[in-house]
Order: structure tokens, then sequence, then C-alpha cells
């Protein structure tokens, strides 16, 4: 067993920043057809619409890293001092050892 007593404030807030973004550039991309099918219906405000979403576009996975960061940064610090308080995560860890590869088989011709 192994114990994780603290998680580093930045290294974890700039992780949860780029998964973040990442999911917030996936919604961009839902947003963003969804968005296409409503001007579609609504084609009287579609100048409108198209700079609203291509607004949204680039605000949302902006927005979903910013507070991703903010919020990694949080749960780290309270994770630190938890597990200052408790103890840590109690893990338990195996080391997979990579297969060795077998030497080529040699037939040798009988005679």
């Amino acid at each position: 067993m192994v114990r994780v007593h603290s998680i580093g404030v930045l290294s974890c807030a700039k992780l949860c920043a780029v998964v973040q973004g990442v999911i917030g550039g996936i919604f961009a991309i839902l947003f963003l057809l969804i968005g296409v099918a409503g001007i579609a219906l609504a084609p009287m405000q579609r100048q409108m619409g198209i700079a609203g979403l291509v607004f949204l576009a680039i605000l949302v996975p902006i927005l979903y890293a910013v507070i991703g960061f903010l919020i990694g940064g949080l749960s780290a610090l309270v994770y630190n001092w938890a597990a200052g308080a408790m103890g840590g995560l109690e893990l338990e860890l195996v080391s997979i050892t990579p297969a060795q590869p077998q030497p080529p088989t040699t037939y040798s011709a009988g005679v």
C-alpha cells in the first residue's frame, strides 16, 4: 500500500483545466450544431445568431478551462488539508514488468 499524502496544487489545476477545456470544446460543437438548426428555423435573426454562435463556440471552452483550473486547484488544496488531518488516500499499486521478447526459434535441418 502507498498513501497519497498531498497533491501538487498547480499540476492538478493545469490537468483539470485541460480536461475541462476539452469537454468545453465538445459542448461548443454541440451548441454550434443545435444553433445552426435554430438559425435555419428563424432566418430573420440569422446574422446576429451566427455571431452569437461563434462567440459561444470560442467562449465556452475558455470558460470551462478557467473554471476547471480554479476548481482543480481548490480541490487539491482541500484534499491536502483533509489528507493532513486524516492520513491521505491509500492505494495499492502493482508493478507491471514488460514481457521479455523470446529469442527466435531456430530449426536445424536434420540430415
